[in-house]
């Protein structure tokens, strides 16, 4: 059984139902900003996957997006690597225990069905595991600082004690990686940035990250709308979700922060390109060769 993804419709098919007039009026233009042109739609499922766990949303609602990302194609370590990846940034193990605790539903309906859930994908392309270079110093962007972040920084310099396994943990969590690439961690973090409003420079540092992995301004301008869509409506399937404003105020929130981020990088002759039919010029910043 596939499960159709219809991102965008709950809000649209909402605004046709209570305001015909202004769903007849505004609607065909509403459902074209929203339909993806170059975001992915397994990537789609794969963060919304991702949001849903840090947002708390209801079971049901997290277990069809499951379903919905394994019949595109993704497998039990790229959804389990996502939601680590984003839970561990915005979370907490009760976070990781509602992602987890849907996959492991998900996992055992399929399996009683034959239906696929495949474990892990082919072998990923060594530069995925490319970790990003040194941070120039002095700084170039406002990206660039404080780094290492606050956090880092307080926990290496009045708790030395447990800085040593708190790098080794999230070294770990970057070089044992099998699905996630490089660039679907960096849209995952730009999402979530988007959805819950973070300030700059922290959410620029996400998406110069994402120019550098193969993104293009197109497909994060569509991460951004999707966050945004995505992110609505949490407290209304359950309870105890997470709320945030998204819609309107979290596009404004990411547009503004890819806009920050496109003058930087062409000021710099960094790779920046518009679409996927754009060329490919410039220079890469924040990868090792």
């Amino acid at each position: 059984m596939m499960h159709e993804i219809n991102q965008g419709a709950s809000s649209l098919d909402g605004l046709e139902r209570f305001d015909a007039a202004l769903y007849a009026k505004w609607g065909k233009l509403l459902h074209e900003a929203t339909t993806p042109k170059e975001f992915a739609p397994r990537t789609r499922a794969v963060i919304q996957v991702a949001l849903d766990s840090f947002l708390y949303f209801s079971p049901k609602i997290i277990q069809r997006h499951i379903h919905e990302a394994f019949d595109l194609g993704s497998t039990i370590r790229e959804l389990m690597e996502a939601i680590m990846h984003m839970v561990m940034h915005e979370g907490t193990a009760h976070a990781l225990e509602h992602g987890y605790g849907a996959l492991l539903v998900v996992i055992r309906e399929r399996e009683k069905k034959g239906l696929p859930t495949p474990h892990h994908g082919p072998p990923m392309d060594p530069k995925e595991m490319i970790a990003e270079a040194p941070w120039p110093d002095p700084p170039v962007f406002p990206m660039h600082k404080p780094y290492p972040r606050w956090h880092r920084w307080v926990i290496e310099h009045y708790q030395p004690e447990t800085w040593a396994p708190y790098r080794k943990w999230n070294r770990a969590k970057f070089e044992l990686r099998k699905d996630l690439t490089r660039k679907t961690m960096e849209l995952c973090t730009t999402a979530m940035d988007t959805a819950i409003l973070w300030p700059e420079p922290l959410l620029d540092h996400h998406m110069h990250a994402a120019f550098e992995t193969g993104a293009t301004a197109q497909e994060i301008l569509e991460v951004i709308v999707f966050a945004a869509e995505a992110v609505q409506g949490g407290r209304d399937e359950s309870f105890h979700a997470r709320q945030y404003d998204g819609g309107a105020i979290a596009i404004h929130h990411g547009v503004t922060a890819l806009h920050r981020v496109l003058i930087q990088r062409e000021s710099k002759g960094l790779l920046a390109p518009r679409d996927k039919n754009s060329p490919k010029v410039g220079r890469a910043a924040l990868t090792r060769d």
